[in-house]
């Protein structure tokens, strides 16, 4: 379950929220499993500015839900991938 503590600092503080969403870390490190490679992504939503913000969680947690939405991590041949392996 989603919890408000970060909106309300946020709030406080007057800065946005960016929702964020990690796939593919599951497959992994499954729970008790060892370290498997594949595919992970960083998945980045839409800032919520302070003034959109209240204690409903419900704008941040409909982002990540379409985020992880999305599927399942792709495999990516970047630069950074390419040079260490």
């Amino acid at each position: 379950p989603f919890r408000t503590g970060a909106l309300r600092i946020a709030r406080e503080f007057d800065v946005p929220v960016l929702p964020v969403a990690l796939v593919g870390t599951f497959d992994l490190l499954p729970k008790g499993g060892r370290l498997r490679p594949g595919p992970v992504e960083v998945r980045i939503g839409r800032a919520i500015q302070p003034e959109e913000l209240t204690d409903d969680m419900a704008p941040v947690v409909e982002q990540i839900e379409a985020l992880l939405a999305l599927g399942p991590p792709r495999w990516s041949e970047s630069r950074t991938y390419r040079v260490l392996h």
